[in-house]
């Protein structure tokens, strides 16, 4: 309570509610009417930009036009200019909800056994659904989605328990200028709930909330945030470029389906996302197999028909920050959302990349909710398990999208004990091998902007992330040029000048952001090199005076006599082209077909299963076959259906089986083969690095494991596409199309070992560490 209450007008400011970086909120008492209201003022320093007052009529003009019982309604807001205040100053009215945030609600349940029902969570994000999706219907976006603004008004607990949910800050963080770039030095949104495009520097949109609730809903299930660190840098860096841990890897309690629904609403690409917040929410009822609010059903409807199931796959990125330092959330208790009625004990969180560390207190346990078929659940709270000791974690390569650089400029300012260049060095450096005698720098990795075609290889390995360390000074007068080099033996040498580098206490890091076309740079470009020359004026080519060559690496281009393929050419072969895929016109290499292929896979395993619940046994048939058109290649596909069955999928997508039927005769060979092959070639292949020839063999492991998975889908797929129509809505077909599910899920994402606590790897993680082959070890360059 403020003991020197101050008066803005007609409103007595009475108690700081709260204060962030944009503004403090003030619970006031409206003097002409006598009641409690919430006064929300804009920081002073905010001020200083020209433009503020006039952005703050306009958009608090818009706020205030939004009238709905889910959004805090608006109904005052005054400038008050310089003539009248030594400082300029802005303030919003709006109503005073009693009660208290999501956030607390969730920080005040854990460890107490307290948790959310399945319907509790449907009702939850139904009423905020309505909110969301009635703010965008009027051209109004959120854009700072978190659990802290989402009120529980305790005066109205009809639907929700726990309060009905109230949003505030619609349109605050555009209304200070984090839309236009007006606002530099602070970070606008709330760092673990934000879409990874606002990380990046660009405005939000309608899917941009998406992703925010697609954040709380992962942190309501399994009582941790996809995304963690101890700073902004490292949380920003993963929205950008980690892929997060399955949910039901965490909490395995939850059901796959719903899983899906959350990860689908963090896909990196906008595009990919839920389109409507009502759509989210009926994807996740029927996941939860609890019934859908008539009205969210309603304006759900026809969202999905903007996404079918053979859209172009969209690429998802490295997980590139090692998570084993990452703090588990101090909010949420993870709940328990399985449909069935058996209770489980379940294993604690668990990261793909490493272990996570375990909170002060211990962790979190979690709640298993027995569905009773009434209109809510019981939860039953089984204590957590021992904590094991996290494993040593592997550190992967960091990744960042395009647009990333500048954006992390203002965050770096404020990280905590002066992280700047530092901070992103640890939070992006692996470790470092060495060639030789010759000290590694740093590295030079290959990154993929995910601007995908599936008629090209656009999009793949077409940016470029450089992170060196304990470089030299160039002398006076001279600078740092990186560039990119054709291959050793090439009738006409090119190359790309990818940025004049900026040493500062030894380190450069540089993003590259690509060719308008977005073209694959491995397919024609295979050395790095950093050149001494004059700092200006800039050169147009590397020089040929090799004294001027400061810095080197290379993908090593020593043909093996046994196999005839160099190091590059296998990587090639993965991940820019491969020869007997070009003429099937399927371009990009052996990886990308593999990852689009398996994941199409998990798609129709879903699908068929909710053909069952529907009970169309046509529909649930055409996706058993779709799945074996993949598995098998359209050679091979006839021996497993029924004579006469037409292929279903794209014959071009088709023309190669995931799975291998005949070494000796098969041609081409099947994705997984394939790509073992290749593996075995790079452990072989001149040149290769330690680090290398350690990462073919992990995922050389995970493609058996993969091919395992994928061979049991392809038997119960075989058994349903045999079984009658008359069966095929039995309780048998059911246990059948579980289990396909679930070896599918796991060929994709990878399956949690109960015996070790360790993610064994799917198909995602080996796209991953595929990218990570083609990594440049730079050294001090040496004449040879």
């Amino acid at each position: 309570m403020s003991t020197n209450p101050r008066q803005l007008g007609k409103y007595e400011l009475r108690e700081r509610l709260g204060s962030g970086g944009m503004a403090e909120v003030w619970k006031g008492f409206d003097t002409q009417l006598h009641r409690y209201v919430a006064i929300k003022i804009m920081h002073a320093n905010l001020q200083n930009d020209p433009e503020f007052i006039t952005r703050f009529v306009r958009e608090a003009r818009a706020i205030a036009s939004l009238h709905h019982p889910n959004i805090v309604q608006i109904y005052d807001f005054q400038t008050v200019n310089p003539s009248e205040s030594s400082n300029s100053l802005a303030y919003m009215v709006m109503d005073y909800v009693e009660g208290q945030t999501l956030a607390e609600y969730l920080r005040h349940s854990s460890g107490l056994g307290k948790s959310l029902s399945a319907t509790d969570i449907v009702n939850l994000f139904a009423s905020i659904s309505r909110a969301i999706d009635y703010a965008h219907r009027h051209d109004m976006i959120h854009r700072d989605i978190k659990p802290a603004n989402i009120l529980l008004d305790k005066r109205n607990t009809t639907n929700n328990p726990m309060g009905e949910p109230i949003l505030s800050d619609f349109g605050i963080a555009k209304l200070i200028g984090v839309a236009s770039g007006t606002v530099t030095g602070t970070w606008l949104g709330t760092p673990m709930y934000t879409s990874p495009e606002q990380v990046q520097g660009q405005p939000g949109n309608v899917r941009s909330d998406i992703y925010s609730l697609g954040v709380i809903l992962y942190e309501i299930c399994t009582g941790i945030q996809p995304f963690r660190g101890e700073t902004i840098t490292a949380i920003a860096l993963q929205h950008i470029t980690t892929t997060p841990t399955a949910p039901d890897l965490v909490n395995p309690d939850i059901p796959p389906a719903l899983s899906k629904v959350i990860l689908r609403c963090l896909a990196k690409d906008p595009a990919a996302r839920f389109g409507s917040a009502s759509a989210l929410t009926a994807a996740m009822a029927s996941a939860l197999n609890v019934p859908i609010p008539a009205d969210i059903r309603v304006a759900s409807s026809s969202e999905d028909a903007t996404y079918p199931m053979d859209a172009p796959t969209v690429l998802v990125q490295e997980p590139g920050i090692s998570q084993s330092r990452a703090m588990s959330s101090p909010g949420a208790t993870p709940v328990q959302v399985a449909a069935d009625s058996t209770v489980r004990s379940t294993s604690g969180p668990h990261a793909g990349q490493g272990s996570l560390e375990t909170p002060v207190g211990g962790r979190p346990a979690i709640s298993s909710l027995v569905d009773t078929g009434a209109e809510g659940a019981t939860l039953l709270t089984t204590p957590a398990p021992p904590t094991a000791p996290a494993p040593p974690s592997t550190s992967v390569p960091g990744k960042r999208r395009r647009g990333l650089f500048i954006p992390l400029i203002a965050l770096v300012i404020l990280v905590v004990l002066g992280s700047g260049v530092g901070a992103f060095y640890w939070l992006t450096h692996s470790s470092t091998p060495t060639v030789g005698t010759n000290q590694s720098v740093g590295h030079v990795f290959l990154l993929s902007s995910g601007q995908v075609n599936e008629q090209s290889s656009q999009g793949i390995n077409d940016e470029l992330q450089i992170d060196l360390h304990n470089l030299s000074n160039p002398a006076s007068g001279k600078a740092f040029y990186a560039w990119l080099l054709s291959d050793k033996k090439v009738t006409e040498a090119s190359s790309i000048l990818l940025a004049k580098l900026n040493v500062t206490n030894g380190g450069a890091q540089f993003n590259y952001a690509g060719d308008a076309q977005h073209s694959n740079l491995l397919a024609s470009y295979s050395r790095f090199l950093i050149t001494e020359e004059d700092a200006s004026p800039t050169p147009i080519a590397p020089s040929v005076d090799r004294s001027t060559w400061r810095y080197y690496s290379e993908l090593a281009q020593t043909v093996n006599p046994v196999d005839n393929f160099s190091l590059l050419d296998h990587l090639r072969h993965l991940l820019a082209k491969d020869p007997d895929l070009e003429p099937l016109h399927l371009p990009g290499g052996l990886d990308i077909w593999l990852y689009r292929n398996t994941q199409k896979v998990m798609q129709y395993s879903g699908s068929a299963k909710d053909c069952y619940q529907s009970g169309q046994t046509n529909c649930l048939r055409k996706n058993v076959i779709r799945i074996l058109d993949y598995l098998d290649g359209k050679n091979y596909v006839q021996t497993d259906v029924p004579p006469g069955t037409p292929n279903l999928v794209d014959p071009r997508l088709g023309s190669v089986a995931l799975l291998e039927f005949d070494p000796q005769n098969q041609n081409p060979p099947g994705y997984l083969y394939h790509i073992n092959k290749h593996l075995q070639g790079i452990i072989q292949a001149p040149g290769a690095t330690q680090d290398q020839r350690q990462i073919a063999a992990q995922i050389d492991k995970a493609i058996n494991q993969v091919t395992s998975w994928l061979q049991k889908v392809r038997t119960y797929a075989k058994n349903l596409i045999n079984t009658p129509d008359n069966q095929l809505l039995s309780p048998g077909s059911l246990s059948l199309l579980n289990d396909m599910d679930t070896q599918a899920g796991y060929a994709y994402s990878g399956q949690l070992d109960p015996a070790t606590n360790q993610t064994q790897g799917g198909v995602l993680q080996i796209h991953h560490n595929i990218e990570r082959l083609a990594t440049f070890n730079v050294t001090a360059y040496t004449s040879s």
